[in-house]
């Protein structure tokens, strides 16, 4: 079928429908019958187009303009775009929504009565598979605290490993029960309850223990896809916790793959997701194509947000090379005297245990306080036992041959080198710093009495961010690493308190850098652009008057 036998209408949502994950797999002539069975609805500002809570009779695909889903007691909110689409939760459920959706704006959308859905579904039963893995990435996601998501973040996928994935490692924990269940009848058979129990308690906690910490363990990873950035979230019960960031920016392409026939059959297998440094491997996923369509759709529509940010851009320049705007005076603000802070300011500041602060528009961090603790632990000592000889002497419990002043002259010969030693730690301590600045991470590192480096990486050129908490100890008191990709090396953040955090604060500062980068671009086109339109239109004017053109032009 060819344009020449659809009208405009069909034309236009066969457009909007086509770039869209859910119906990738659908032939054109297919879609052009789905088509046929939409229908436009226009919504005012604030209006309602379905409450939670409230019975729904319709799949509803956002053509135009801006939709909100909030959800009753749950901070987060998503802010849909064109070519999002919602209530199929409702559909495929018991009727009715579990959000609410409010237009912003004037919003145009195309929705599909329930009944026509179904025969849509029964037709081409792998629509089911997109609408059901959005379905339960909305249940996941307005069911839990998502502090880490930037303001204005959309999400459109989280999905863990297949549940094959989870049937394959719980093979031996299983055998092994199984072996436990024989070992307990047999001693139920030839000996006394007592101690059949004791033989199946002791055989089998641990074996349970380790089901669950299977289960566990599979539970905690998951893969999550937004607007802006693809992330991979892997935990390892009291032992390891990562996260792992790729900006939806930096990411060239995207491919899927299954290894075998039976994957096919059970849509299972990987998703590669490409940038010019490293891969990510989204493994053994559920419905790999899909995922790779979906992520596919986002840099699409990442890129179009750049054209027509461009696009603005280049209007406005041309806007105000034709009739520039009134320059107004500036006043000058008056330049504040450099104050030197109170004694007692800088001693707080000086043993200060803060972990991240803020100078400015940088963002300081310190190592973890357990990296303090293991290089003072001995100075502390020290200190402590000369405190103690101290006070052994007041209280009498020395020799008698050793006096009060002489105590006193030993616990100060162990003290005075104890607190210079640990003076030095401390400082030591505090003078590794790591920074993020508005343009670039830095690294350094001084020793009180010795030398200084300092290195330095631009954040325009950082690929993806990785956290770990990769011992026992950082699992438990929430510090570890966070390791910035960039061309050629890896930049690291090593023993930072919360690693997600400061992941985020670099990522925040990321997408700054590529907004301001994204502004002066638009700045430098503008200005070439303004000086083309006006030459032109100073040759128009050349022309219109009859005026001839310079020689050698």
């Amino acid at each position: 079928m060819t344009a020449m036998d659809m009208d405009r209408r069909t034309l236009l949502i066969f457009n909007r429908l086509r770039p869209m994950h859910l119906f990738k797999g659908l032939k054109d002539e297919f879609l052009v019958e789905a088509t046929r069975l939409l229908e436009r609805q226009e919504y005012a500002s604030g209006q309602v187009i379905c409450k939670q809570g409230e019975l729904t009779d319709y799949f509803y695909i956002l053509d135009r303009g801006k939709v909100r889903l909030t959800r009753a007691h749950c901070r987060h909110e998503q802010m849909l775009e064109p070519g999002d689409f919602f209530g199929a939760e409702a559909l495929l459920g018991e009727g009715v929504s579990p959000y609410t959706a409010a237009a912003v704006g004037a919003v145009g959308v195309l929705r599909l009565e329930r009944k026509e859905f179904a025969a849509l579904l029964q037709k081409h039963p792998a629509l089911r598979a997109g609408l059901q893995l959005m379905r339960e990435t909305r249940a996941w996601l307005f069911s839990r605290n998502w502090d880490w998501l930037a303001r204005g973040e959309n999400v459109y996928l989280i999905v863990r490993r297949h549940l094959w994935l989870l049937w394959q490692r719980l093979l031996w924990p299983l055998v092994t029960l199984l072996l436990v269940a024989v070992i307990f009848g047999a001693a139920l058979a030839f000996l006394r309850l007592t101690t059949a129990l004791w033989i199946g308690g002791l055989l089998g906690a641990p074996v349970l223990a380790w089901i669950a910490w299977v289960y566990v363990d599979w539970g905690n990873d998951f893969y999550l896809v937004t607007n802006q950035r693809v992330v991979y979230v892997e935990k390892v019960a009291l032992i390891y916790d990562s996260r792992t960031t790729l900006s939806m920016n930096a990411l060239t392409s995207v491919s899927s793959e299954t290894e075998s026939l039976a994957d096919r059959l059970i849509e299972y297998g990987d998703v590669s997701v490409k940038t010019l440094s490293r891969p990510l491997r989204m493994q053994a996923i559920a419905y790999p194509q899909l995922v790779a369509a979906l992520i596919e759709e986002q840099i699409t529509r990442t890129g179009q947000r750049a054209r027509e940010t461009d696009l603005t851009a280049l209007k406005n320049a041309i806007r105000n090379r034709i009739a520039p705007p009134l320059a107004e005076p500036r006043a000058e603000a008056p330049k504040a005297e450099p104050q030197r802070a109170p004694l007692g300011q800088r001693l707080r500041r000086f043993f200060s245990f803060q972990l991240r602060f803020d100078e400015g528009d940088t963002i300081i961090y310190r190592k973890h306080w357990w990296i303090l603790l293991s290089d003072i632990w001995a100075p502390s000592a020290g200190m402590l036992a000369a405190v103690g000889v101290v006070g052994l002497a007041l209280a009498g419990f020395l020799p008698a041959g050793i006096t009060l002043p002489i105590a006193a002259l030993v616990a100060l010969v162990l003290f005075i080198p104890a607190a210079l030693w640990w003076l030095y730690a401390f400082q030591d301590w505090r003078n590794d710093l790591y920074q993020v600045t508005n343009d670039q991470l830095v690294d350094i590192y001084r020793k009180p009495l010795g030398r200084e480096t300092r290195d330095s990486a631009a954040l325009e050129n950082i690929q993806g961010l990785r956290s770990e908490r990769p011992t026992l100890w950082g699992r438990l008191l929430n510090f570890g690493n966070v390791t910035a990709t960039i061309p050629g090396k890896e930049f690291t953040f090593d023993d930072v308190y919360d690693p997600p955090g400061v992941q985020e604060d670099i990522q925040r500062r990321i997408e700054a850098v590529r907004a301001r980068k994204a502004q002066r671009d638009a700045a430098r086109r503008r200005e070439e652009m303004a000086e083309v339109l006006s030459a032109y239109y100073l040759a128009t004017q050349e022309v219109e008057r009859g005026a001839a053109p310079p020689r050698g032009a």
